[in-house]
């Protein structure tokens, strides 16, 4: 009997389950541009993102290994302004401004930690995410003819699918005795694909991009109860492709009638709080 207690009261030092809930506010920006050397023309379309997620966590916790799986939920979103700019032997041609709205987004992450001292530990993770917005109201002027048009309807469909992996470290220090912080910087690649749908120019382009980058990731947490804390973070990620293809298909046919060399970029900022209640 004392020997199976013993063997419990054990299973429960080494093992802990939480649960976190948090809210964020993520401001983010996705570009490429394409050129066509052979026609001395290049292209820069840009895609902001500004709104509003509700996240949870579960956290499970076993001798040095902590292991996480977290999803996001789309509360509101900002209209924003996309921007689309053509150029022809480096001057600017064609400018284009629309109205960016953002459909969907998904964001789901498995994380594993190893602590390698009291205050380091290895991270890893992977990072699924797919957003889809289109544009609208858009306002067009052409410098050479100087010519303006605007169409009200949806003029553009972008999507994006990313598969992020991360490795990187994290250094925790208390801060007197209910405060905490928590500094976890890693390397990124991510894979990343995306679909622009011009649908008034019938085609639409892929990128299969190839992304190198950074995440930076600050948590300072205070202690409410034994059991329980508030945490307030800060994060920032920057990725970029600086040479991958981008294939053009007619929208009417599904052909393919060119391949271009372009490039892609990301970055995003988040700041949010959250509740974390450890079993």
């Amino acid at each position: 009997m004392f020997r199976s207690l013993f063997l419990t009261l054990i299973s429960v030092q080494m093992c802990a389950d939480s649960v976190a809930i948090f809210l964020e506010d993520q401001s983010s920006e996705s570009s490429y541009i394409v050129k066509a050397p052979e026609f001395q023309l290049e292209s820069k379309l840009i895609f902001p993102k500004h709104f509003n997620t509700l996240g949870i966590s579960y956290n499970y916790s076993y001798l040095d290994y902590d292991f996480a799986i977290s999803t996001h939920f789309l509360l509101h979103s900002s209209d924003q302004k996309g921007e689309d700019f053509d150029w022809k032997n480096g001057e600017l041609t064609v400018y284009s401004s629309s109205t960016d709205i953002l459909d969907s987004y998904q964001h789901y992450k498995f994380q594993i930690s190893k602590k390698i001292s009291p205050e380091f530990s290895l991270t890893a993770a992977f990072v699924y995410k797919d957003t889809q917005e289109h544009w609208s109201n858009t306002k067009q002027q052409n410098y050479i003819t100087d010519t303006t048009s605007q169409l009200t309807e949806t003029t553009l469909q972008f999507s994006q699918t990313f598969y992020t992996y991360l490795l990187g470290m994290t250094y925790s220090k208390k801060l007197f005795s209910e405060f905490s912080v928590h500094f976890n910087p890693s390397f990124t690649y991510s894979y990343i694909d995306t679909k622009d749908v011009h649908i008034v120019r019938n085609f639409y382009v892929f990128q299969n991009a190839q992304a190198f980058g950074y995440d930076l990731k600050l948590l300072l947490q205070k202690k409410l109860t034994e059991n329980s804390t508030l945490g307030l973070n800060l994060q920032y990620s920057n990725v970029k492709d600086k040479q991958t293809d981008m294939s053009y298909y007619y929208i009417s046919s599904g052909n393919h009638f060119a391949t271009y060399p372009s490039s892609y970029q990301y970055n995003d900022f988040k700041l949010g709080l959250n509740y974390m209640y450890t079993f």
